[in-house]
């Protein structure tokens, strides 16, 4: 393979995130191409370049093909941007960037080059957070108008709005709070930054209020219903009325994003009195959906929400019901972003062998729960159930100090939350209470 053309090759292959090693991968990545370029490539071709059949010189024609579908205007375009690619060359652009306080548009050129490389996601985020340090509205505004910067892996865009959303939290609220009004109406940014770093720590303040900003800016069906239960979910956890709430399903339900869906039907589950077998065979279906379409990671996105909600409500059999059914689905992730999912189904089977009388299987399944690794704005959230689980295990075996410890823990988190709804299980399970 000649090696000008052997890293288009490449980033091809980076893009399309299907790596060639049979000539069956083919059919998916021309499948790939035609449908983000809009252009057409031969089977025969695509198996000549990657050396299925005998190899022959590509034509430039072809090369523009593959050149479009990485974002270039042609080959030619994309040779002299290749450099741009490179981790170290993208860094020092953000450096001189920097420099200038401004982008132009031979800079956003260089940008959306660099971001075909999943490994400058980080550094990018950190040049982003550069001008919004620096109150720059105008260069943040430039830079989400004109870079898309959409088909990057969840892992990537989790790291993204997390740099990004913490970056907003150490400026003066209204000077944040004026940098989400004037960019949460650019999908690129509400889908990248607020809509992803949900902020379960702060729904009681700053969360809020950016919750207010997305439903002014966004009229999206899945944002608005985002919004509401977000809402819904503050009012049941802090214990505030609820029960008036009612949230329809929209219309393009099945076209949301899983973890959306999921949250929807949490929401149905901790409104609901008793178990609900309607919504029980929904989420069901849903999961046995996605495996169809060969989507196993959509089951861990769409019990992210689903399996806390079961654990409050104490809904054993239907959580025992999913883990049996999809456990693999569930813990054999291997993303970043799916380390949340594993820790609240860990300590979902904690709960279920508490049910069953098994304590040191309950404190097994505890100790392999990385809180560590949860997502930064998942992390509270996720950790007032590990606590108030922990908190169930020292009460049963009347380990005092620990029970103790664990208590305090526990407080400071419903402080720092607001979520009094966890005060219950402090008054059924702390031994000092029980005197």
């Amino acid at each position: 393979m000649q090696n000008d053309y052997a890293q288009l090759l490449l980033d091809v292959q980076k893009k399309s995130k299907i790596t060639v090693n049979k000539s069956r991968d083919l059919r998916f990545l021309k499948e790939e191409i035609e449908e983000n370029s809009k252009l057409s490539i031969g089977f025969n071709t695509l198996r000549r370049l990657f050396g299925f059949l005998e190899k022959t010189e590509p034509s430039i024609s072809t090369l523009n093909i593959l050149a479009v579908y990485l974002g270039s205007s042609s080959y030619s375009a994309y040779k002299s941007n290749i450099s741009n690619y490179d981790n170290w060359y993208f860094q020092q652009n953000l450096q001189r960037i920097q420099s200038t306080n401004t982008v132009t548009s031979e800079d956003i050129e260089i940008l959306r080059i660099g971001l075909l490389n999943a490994a400058n996601t980080v550094y990018f985020a950190y040049f982003f957070s550069y001008f919004i340090e620096r109150k720059n509205i105008k260069t943040l505004e430039e830079i989400v108008k004109k870079i898309p910067y959409n088909g990057i892996s969840e892992s990537n865009s989790l790291k993204f709005a997390t740099i990004v959303s913490l970056s907003l939290y150490r400026i003066d609220k209204k000077d944040a709070f004026n940098i989400y009004k004037r960019l949460v109406k650019y999908d690129s940014f509400r889908n990248n930054v607020p809509l992803l770093f949900i902020d379960y720590s702060n729904l009681h303040n700053k969360y809020a209020k950016i919750l207010t900003i997305i439903k002014q800016q966004s009229k999206k069906e899945d944002d608005i219903l985002f919004v509401k239960l977000m809402r819904f979910y503050w009012k049941f956890y802090s214990s505030k009325e609820y029960l008036h709430i009612e949230i329809k399903k929209p219309a393009k339900f099945d076209t949301f994003h899983p973890v959306l869906k999921g949250r929807y039907y949490a929401y149905l589950l901790l409104k609901s009195k008793g178990r609900d077998s309607n919504i029980e065979k929904k989420i069901i279906f849903d999961c046995k959906k996605s495996i169809k379409k060969n989507s196993v990671y959509e089951i861990s996105f769409l019990l992210e929400e689903i399996i806390p909600s079961l654990i409050f409500k104490k809904n054993f059999a239907f959580l025992n019901k999913l883990l049996d059914a999809f456990y693999e689905e569930i813990l054999e992730m291997d993303r970043w972003s799916s380390k949340t999912g594993h820790a609240l189904s860990l300590i979902a089977m904690a709960n279920l062998n508490i049910e069953k009388g098994d304590l040191t299987m309950a404190q097994i399944n505890l100790n392999l729960v990385e809180l560590e690794k949860v997502e930064l704005s998942y992390s509270d959230y996720v950790s007032l159930f590990y606590y108030q689980t922990k908190l169930q295990i020292t009460y049963l075996k009347n380990a005092k100090d620990d029970n103790k410890k664990i208590q305090l823990i526990l407080e400071n988190l419903i402080q720092k939350t607001k979520f009094t709804k966890f005060n219950q299980v402090l008054m059924n399970f702390s031994i000092s209470s029980q005197v």
